[in-house]
């Protein structure tokens, strides 16, 4: 058995959406992380203390639709953006895709989409790389390109509902590959950085949000000798690491539990934590936190290169090892795509049996 606590990121709130992005990741953590195995999941929603603003009035022009010669052109018949990439990089084009699809059978709810993802980012490793290249330089265009991957990924592994889906998703995939790119960031950037600077300065909402963790991390505690590992995503990194380095904290959540708290594996996800320690943001790690004998006894850092909120830990705290994580997707989805992608969990997998060697 696995206890699991999991502390979500920013721009996060509770809801119908909430609850399909925690059904969704605990079936990626069972499949590619802990396959055959029981896990008890903790999964707290802190997002409702953080910034109450869904749209911010000093956002310029936020409604303003994109200028038509922009549309036209990124739907354009012969548009060749994914050609490109492709040709260039197809093991990353393919991620990219993958993690739209994922995004995309998560906002409606598609289990063909959601299938499919799963098929493109096994695609690459599967087939032979020069069947892919062969693909690429016989088709002339995004469309008739894309139409050749999916079709290609339903082939190798047939579902029941066929390739009759296949035309619609190709429109789909390639109108929110392309109509993405012009999308405005400021709305979203707001509620990203207004939920850290909530966090970082107003008092009932911080104390709101630790004692929320502090509940799960309690509850984890009592659940058994299971390993307990902490995933701490985004600002969910720096929340669970405040609450680790802080020894009062940890001996209430000792006295609550009526056991001791140890972590098999902590594991901080495209988070700005080492960046806020350079920073004096949060404190140093106490003596004794990390380490063999520690509170923590493993700690792994994932970041992808092209996350802007993800930093290394390494250099200001030594116990943690930083690993990048490929994800090549649009500025928005590179922080988002970490959950979506199996080499994640099986990067998890890999560690855990390793620390269960020597537990």
């Amino acid at each position: 058995m696995v206890r699991l606590v999991f502390v979500h990121g920013v721009a996060t709130r509770c809801g119908p959406a909430f609850d399909a992005s925690v059904e969704a990741r605990r079936t990626m953590f069972r499949r590619f992380a802990f396959p055959g195995r029981e896990v008890r999941f903790q999964d707290p929603c802190w997002g409702d203390f953080g910034v109450q603003q869904d749209t911010f009035q000093t956002v310029p022009d936020p409604d303003r639709p994109d200028p038509r010669w922009l549309m036209e052109t990124a739907l354009a018949p012969a548009h060749q953006l994914l050609l490109t990439r492709m040709k260039i990089d197809p093991e990353a084009a393919l991620v990219s895709l993958s993690i739209l699809a994922s995004e995309l059978a998560e906002r409606d709810a598609d289990p063909f989409l959601a299938d499919l993802s799963e098929k493109l980012a096994a695609l690459y490793i599967e087939g032979e790389a020069g069947e892919i290249l062969s693909l690429v330089h016989r088709c002339a265009t995004d469309e008739e390109l894309l139409g050749e991957v999916v079709s290609l990924a339903q082939s190798r592994q047939p579902s029941a509902q066929g390739l009759a889906a296949s035309a619609n998703t190709v429109g789909k995939l390639l109108s929110e590959l392309v109509i993405r790119l012009a999308r405005r960031l400021s709305a979203p950037v707001g509620v990203f950085t207004g939920d850290v600077i909530h966090y970082m300065t107003c008092g009932p909402s911080r104390r709101g949000i630790r004692s929320l963790v502090h509940r799960s991390l309690v509850e984890a505690c009592r659940q058994g000798s299971g390993p307990l590992v902490l995933v701490g995503y985004s600002l969910g990194a720096v929340i669970l690491y405040e609450l680790l380095a802080n020894e009062t904290v940890v001996r209430q959540i000792e006295a609550d539990a009526q056991r001791e708290l140890r972590v098999d594996l902590f594991m901080t996800v495209g988070c700005p934590l080492g960046f806020f320690r350079e920073a004096n943001l949060v404190p140093a790690a106490p003596a004794g936190m990390t380490g063999p004998g520690g509170l923590i006894r493993n700690w792994l850092n994932c970041y992808g290169r092209y996350d802007l909120l993800a930093f290394k830990c390494a250099p200001v705290f030594p116990a943690a090892s930083d690993f990048e994580l490929r994800l090549d997707a649009d500025i928005v989805s590179s922080h988002t795509a970490y959950f979506r992608h199996p080499d994640f969990f099986k990067k998890l997998r890999t560690r855990m049996e390793i620390i269960e060697t020597v537990r």
